[in-house]
């Protein structure tokens, strides 16, 4: 043509053949069909299927069968399974089977089995006369058994050893199911020691990973230091660290706090929480510098502090500060001689005000001068104010109340002279509060999604019983993931499947129901129409069920304990509803078919007298939006569309890959939104607080090189509850060569840039064991392992002096271990010149430069010492960390192109033309990239949840391009313009429809208070809404200028012949549509 094609459209009905049209048009090409053989199976099998379906008592008897089966699997799932326990929300959030995990869990396994007396190694019998003296080195504290309940917020193990051994005991009679459990045996190589891990809940690492920079405490536990308050007032000056906190920042120009307006503004808002929330809990008020401004001038209220009050405080802390700052002052200088001014220790009152309630800018080691002086000229900017409040079950009312009248969201508390801009709490023991509240809002989700396919489908029974199909799918996959598959751990994040069931499975209902309505035109008989349905229905179904559970399913690659699990009930529950559709819908739309022949059930239809008119009116306003409008603007505005879209992809992938691109996290998992006052917390101000920082676990990296233990992993990765068993290697031959080599070793890693010198935090157990047979033998009784001035020693010696280093240094029981004579294991420890950070470069610097040198050097060992590796401080919460960032990058990666390349070969199967899935690839990379930059362009960073929804926009942009692909390409026009109009008017009703349906979700979930639906609201929306641009207007525009037309790049498949009753099922009906084809110069 010479010019551009435009479609018009008339109001006449036309019923064409394919070949008529081909006549018309002088080509008798016509879409490529299948093979005889597969063409009659799969068309015989699916019409004896549709027969059966149409059966009303069949109909029924599925229905009914496919109910009673899955209740009996609910029933089952409860009854013989535990329910799932999500109060820690962050539970699974590790990583498993990476070389550092393994080599982490390990070192912890060895290290936890040297802390328990006699249970593993052989201990000099003076040691176990005094269990006081099983200990570790001043960097170590037994790691025993932990709970959430007594871990400090730094993460220090507080169980007695006592403790530990019961633990173990009972442990040790607990059956485990995992199936890579391994039995107490011993090899002639290796050495299986007995099962020593523990639950996931009380491990050090894990705890300490949800609990950096906090200190939560369970509502069920009763804390062990909680008590009732009492009227004593120094018990009630005592401040707890755990206790629940506000931020108090200035509201005026003048940013000072410690001023006579601004402590009585803190001290009014003090007084409204005491008497409407707290006074029937205890008789202590809430803890404020202006309390104890109060105290120390002798006033009975905040309220009647003066000026000089608070220049007296002031004076006062200006001479104090310089002994707490240099550690002299400390708490219990009140009861102690700490060498400090007496007037320092009254009430505690300087101590507490600087390690809990200013800011530490308010004073500072730069400025000892000045406060020495008399001189503080530091504005208190910001101040907390403690409410003496520890979770317990029957006072979280009081908790709830407070957060819900006085800061339920607010981003900022004005109060006079000051404001409150973040909340100290135990964030997951709150989080559970506002979740099941949100899960309200999901409910009105499913009731939006009820309206709409109520609308849709005209009928109240069948949305009733779609609705029923998301809940059954949801029972099945859970049954699946629990009994057959046995996977014992549940996540917290599966609790999202819920939603995205709802919003994603009701697009296979529009479709279906979209075909099913056509078919009803097109054809006579209820079988034929089902026939029909089923043969268009299903394939493209199967197609957005695969590509969507196939991107939950990649995540089961995933190293991270809680996106693996995910990926396989959500992939599960996604193909659970694509049967359901294929097999309860249709059964439900053929019993319905009968109930709208009743005339009692009629009134309970939506397509009722009184909805008539208004459902005409939407009818044509369907009709012209769908059929006129929308074609109009594709063809009219392609070359727009085209530009227009590709630039805004080129711009996502810049996003997402340049700048700002995507970042890893640096803070703890949040459960809340950043802007939520309780995340601006811990993101923001808990780093000013001094006792903050004290127990943030910042600390030098300690290099451990362990022998004679496997780094291996050999628990159930897929359970955070089981962690394996220690196995040891070959048992250690300490020959002279070996000694040797390995002071050699403590000497050149002194002699590397990352070492860092601190005796407090190094240990290489050959130098002191040296020392120890260096000692003068006039002094020693036993006359024995003395006296010898060598670098080394015979193996004998050794076996036979090592027992009594031991027992001289008890703190080496954590670096050489042996039993019965056989060293089983050796550790050395050095400090490096690198801090513990959250941040993924100087972490990966720390992890890149030692593990490669020790690597290097620990492969110049001799034979007799074998097996030797590197990792940190077991205990460094920021390593595991860390391992959790490198899995996100390269597990998000590998699960993202797997998607992508899943999505290409599922598209060029179906479309079986290599022009067509080319453009709908560059749809579906289009819609990804400005997704996924539209979210790093929101502050969304490369988290576990992310993760997840990142793999999963790849899954929910590939649909629609789908279902216009496949039109497309089963259009029964040679051109492309026509084959474009066609699509564009049979599926783009269906499509708006399935999109509006994810999308309404999406909105509904937006007053979410919890972060994990609030990601959910914005990705839905997001990806709904490019999804839909993507595929209608650039899919289309492109396909329109330059997509295939007849058989060019298409798949050749050997056809044969059609009869004559196949010519007429190739007949294509048009509502409402005739073709004109006008040229445009």
């Amino acid at each position: 043509m010479n010019g551009l094609l435009y479609v018009l459209f008339s109001h006449e009905d036309v019923h064409i053949t394919a070949a008529e049209y081909s006549e018309k048009n002088g080509s008798t090409d016509r879409p490529t069909g299948t093979t005889a053989e597969s063409d009659d199976f799969w068309k015989t099998l699916i019409t004896k299927y549709a027969e059966i379906l149409t059966n009303l008592r069949s109909s029924l008897t599925i229905v009914l069968i496919i109910f009673l089966g899955v209740v009996v699997c609910a029933v089952y799932s409860i009854t013989k399974h535990p329910i799932p326990d999500f109060s820690d929300p962050s539970k699974g959030f590790e990583a498993r089977g990476t070389l550092i995990s393994k080599r982490l869990i390990s070192a912890h396994h060895l290290i936890y089995a040297a802390s328990i007396p006699n249970s593993l190694f052989t201990t000099p019998p003076s040691i176990l006369s005094n269990p006081d003296t099983i200990r570790d080195d001043n960097n170590y504290a037994s790691p025993g058994i932990t709970s959430l309940a007594t871990t400090t917020a730094s993460g220090t193990m507080l169980e007695s050893i006592t403790s530990v051994l019961a633990q173990v005991t009972e442990s040790k009679d607990t059956k485990t199911t995992s199936s890579s459990s391994l039995s107490s045996t011993t090899t002639t190589n290796n050495l299986i020691m007995p099962n020593i891990t523990m639950q996931s809940s009380e491990l050090l690492m894990w705890e300490s990973l949800k609990t950096y920079n906090s200190s939560p405490v369970e509502i069920s536990v009763i804390h062990d230091r909680q008590r009732r308050m009492s009227s004593s007032e120094t018990e009630c000056l005592t401040i707890d660290e755990d206790y629940m906190a506000v931020v108090f920042t200035s509201n005026t120009e003048e940013t000072d706090l410690f001023t006579k307006n601004g402590l009585q503004s803190i001290c009014n808002w003090q007084r409204r929480i005491q008497n409407n929330y707290y006074n029937n809990f205890t008789s202590c008020t809430l803890l404020s510098v202006a309390d104890f401004v109060m105290h120390l001038s002798n006033k009975t209220t905040c309220e009647d502090i003066a000026d000089n009050d608070v220049d007296t405080a002031r004076d006062l802390l200006s001479e104090c500060s310089s002994y707490y700052l240099n550690s002299f002052l400390h708490r219990n200088c009140a009861t102690e001689n700490c060498n400090v001014p007496q007037n320092c220790t009254k009430l505690n009152a300087v101590y507490e005000m600087l390690h809990y309630l200013t800011d530490s800018e308010f004073y500072n080691n730069e400025v000892n001068e000045q406060t020495v002086a008399g001189d503080f000229p530091y504005n208190l900017t910001a101040t907390l104010v403690f409410i003496p409040f520890i979770l317990e079950e029957e006072n979280e009312a009081i908790l709830y109340d407070i957060l819900d009248s006085e800061f339920k969201r607010k981003r900022v508390v004005e109060n006079g002279a000051s404001k409150i801009v973040a909340i100290k709490v135990d964030k997951y023991g709150v989080f559970f509060h506002y979740f099941w509240r949100d899960t309200f809002l999901v409910g009105g989700s499913a009731s939006c999604i009820v309206l709409v396919i109520w609308f849709y489908s005209k009928s109240l029974f069948i949305t009733c019983m779609t609705l029923l199909n998301f809940v059954l799918s949801l029972i099945l996959a859970y049954f699946t993931y629990i009994v057959i598959a046995r996977v014992e751990f549940f996540p917290f994040l599966a609790v999202t499947t819920g939603l995205l069931i709802v919003a994603i499975g009701a697009d296979d209902t529009f479709v279906f129901l979209e075909i099913w309505n056509e078919s009803n035109v097109c054809e006579k008989g209820i079988v034929n129409v089902m026939t029909r349905t089923l043969r268009h229905a299903a394939p493209t179904m199967f197609v957005t069920s695969l590509t969507t559970s196939s991107a939950f399913f990649i995540n089961m690659i995933s190293s991270i304990t809680a996106v693996k699990c995910f990926g396989l009930y959500a992939g599960t529950a996604i193909l659970f509803n694509f049967v359901l559709t294929l097999s309860w819908l249709p059964a439900i739309v053929i019993i319905n078919e009968y109930i709208q022949r009743s005339s009692f059930m009629q009134r309970f239809t939506f397509h009722t007298k009184c909805f008539a008119e208004l459902n005409q009116k939407i009818t044509n306003l369907s009709d012209a939006l769908f059929k006129k409008w929308i074609p109009f603007l594709v063809i009219k505005l392609r070359l727009l569309w085209i530009i227009l879209f590709s630039f805004m992809g080129l711009v996502g992938a810049f996003v997402v890959f340049v700048s700002p691109s995507l970042q890893l996290p640096i803070s703890n998992f949040p459960v809340f939104n950043d802007k939520n006052m309780i995340e601006i917390y811990e993101s923001k101000y808990q780093k000013l607080f001094r006792f903050e920082k004290d127990s943030d676990g910042s600390s030098i990296l300690n290099m451990q090189f362990i022998w004679g233990v496997k780094p291996v992993d050999n628990g159930d990765h897929w359970n955070p509850d089981n962690r394996g068993r220690l196995v040891f290697d070959k048992p250690l031959n300490f020959t002279p060569e070996v000694q040797q080599w390995m002071l050699n070793f403590c000497s050149i890693a002194r002699m590397q840039d990352f070492y860092e010198a601190n005796s407090r935090h190094e240990s290489c157990f050959i130098e002191a064991f040296i020392s120890f047979m260096s000692r003068d033998c006039s002094t020693i009784n036993n006359q024995t392992c003395c006296g010898m001035y060598n670098t080394s020693f015979e193996d004998d010696t050794f076996r036979l002096c090592l027992p009594k280093f031991l027992e001289r240094y008890p703190k080496y029981e954590n670096y050489i271990f042996y039993n019965n004579k056989n060293i089983l294991g050796a550790r050395l420890q050095f400090p490096s010149n690198y801090t513990a950070s959250r941040m993924y470069k100087p972490m990966d610097e720390y992890w890149s430069s030692v593990n490669s040198w020790s690597e290097t050097e620990i492969s110049t060992a001799p034979e007799s010492l074998p097996g030797g590796w590197f990792i940190t401080d077991h205990k460094m919460i920021q390593m595991y960390f860390y391992d959790l960032q490198k899995s996100l990058v390269k597990n998000g990666s590998i699960a993202l192109l797997s998607s992508i390349g899943l999505a290409a070969v599922v598209l060029f199967i179906v479309t079986r033309n290599v022009l067509l899935s080319t453009f709908a690839m560059l749809s579906i990379m289009g819609t990804i990239f400005v997704t996924i930059g539209s979210l790093v362009l929101l502050g969304w960073e490369l988290n576990v949840m992310e993760s997840v929804i990142f793999s999963l926009a790849v899954g929910l942009s590939v649909d629609f391009t789908i279902h216009y692909g496949v039109a497309y390409r089963l259009a029964p026009f040679p051109d492309r313009q026509s084959r474009v109009c066609f699509s564009i008017r049979s599926l783009a009703p269906a499509i708006t429809m399935a999109a509006f349906s994810t999308f309404v979700p999406g909105v509904c979930m937006f007053p979410a208070i919890t972060l994990i639906y609030q990601q959910m609201a914005v990705f839905l929306t997001l990806i709904m809404s490019i999804s839909l641009a993507y595929s209608t207007f650039f899919f289309q525009s492109i396909c329109y200028m330059i997509g295939p037309q007849e058989t060019a790049c298409e798949l050749n498949i050997p056809c044969r012949e059609t009869d004559s009753k196949e010519e007429d099922e190739l007949s294509v009906t048009i509502k409402e549509t005739k073709l004109i084809v006008v040229e445009f110069k």
